[in-house]
C-alpha cells in the first residue's frame, strides 16, 4: 500500500526532514520548532507558558496532519474506503469502518510476504547486515496498526547521543504549537455538540475512532493523599 503526504488533490512523497517537533504548549523545555535530530525530551512543569500537554505538536511541512488506517487506505486508493470519503468526508464512523476492513488488506500482503520467504528461505537477500558507524544519522519508518510510527538516531562516537520516536498517536494528539494552531483532535471537536457536559461522549468516540494510544501522554504524581492522573 503506497503511502505519502495528501497535499490537497496531490499525493506527495514523505519526507522526513519535513518534521518538526514544537513543546510550546508541551511539558517539555521549548526549544521552538525542532526537526527530531536536533530534538530534546526534557519535563519542564514550570509556570509561564501555558503548557497543557504531555504529547508534543508535530508538523509536516508546518502543516497539522492526521494519521491512521483511514488515512492508509485512502492514499493507497482502497476503493471502499476512498469512495466513503470523497462522500462523507473523514469522520469517527469512517475511522472505525476502516479499523475493520484494513486487516482483510493486511492479512492479503502478509500471505505474499511469507510466500517469499519460503520460496527461497536461503536467499542472503532475506537478511541485510548492518556495520554501526562511528558518526551517523538515521531515520526509519514502518507501518504500525494505528498509523506510520517513525524513528530518528544519533550516533557519535558509535555511541547513541539522541533517539526520537514519533508515535502515530503523538501526530493525532498534538496540543497547540507555537502559531497557535489546534492539533488534529482538538481541532476536531471545533463545532462538536455536547448534549452531557458531565459525560462528553462524543468527544470519547472522536479520539477513540483513531485508536488513540496515550500512554507515553499519561503521567502520575504523588501528592501525599492520592494519586492523581494527568492526561494529554
Amino acid at each position: 500500500m503506497p503511502g505519502g503526504y495528501l497535499n490537497g488533490q496531490c499525493v506527495e512523497p514523505f519526507d522526513h526532514r519535513q518534521v518538526r517537533e514544537d513543546t510550546r504548549y508541551s511539558w517539555f523545555a521549548d526549544r521552538g520548532p525542532t526537526h527530531p535530530w536536533d530534538s530534546i525530551t526534557q519535563p519542564e512543569h514550570g509556570p509561564g507558558r501555558g503548557q497543557y500537554s504531555h504529547a508534543k505538536a508535530t508538523r509536516y511541512a508546518n502543516q497539522v496532519v492526521q494519521l491512521g488506517p483511514m488515512v492508509d487506505l485512502f492514499l493507497a486508493g482502497d476503493p471502499l474506503i476512498t469512495s466513503w470519503m470523497l462522500a462523507e468526508g473523514p469522520n469517527a464512523w469512517l475511522r472505525q469502518l476502516t479499523r475493520l476492513h484494513r486487516p482483510a488488506r493486511v492479512m492479503a500482503l502478509m500471505r505474499q510476504t511469507i510466500a517469499e520467504l519460503r520460496s527461497d528461505p536461503g536467499d542472503p537477500a532475506m537478511v541485510w547486515p548492518a556495520d554501526v558507524p562511528d558518526d551517523a544519522h538515521g531515520f526509519g519508518a514502518v507501518n504500525a496498526a494505528r498509523g506510520t510510527l517513525c524513528h530518528w538516531i544519533c550516533i557519535r562516537d558509535g555511541k547513541i547521543s539522541n533517539y526520537q520516536v514519533i508515535t502515530p498517536t503523538t501526530w493525532n494528539a498534538s496540543p497547540r504549537d507555537c502559531d497557535g494552531r489546534r492539533g488534529h483532535w482538538e481541532e476536531s471537536f471545533v463545532g462538536l455538540t455536547i448534549t452531557d457536559p458531565e459525560n462528553p461522549v462524543q468527544l470519547g468516540h472522536i479520539v477513540r475512532s483513531h485508536d488513540a494510544c496515550l500512554v507515553c501522554t499519561t503521567h502520575m504524581i504523588r501528592t501525599g493523599q492520592r494519586t492523581n492522573f494527568m492526561p494529554a
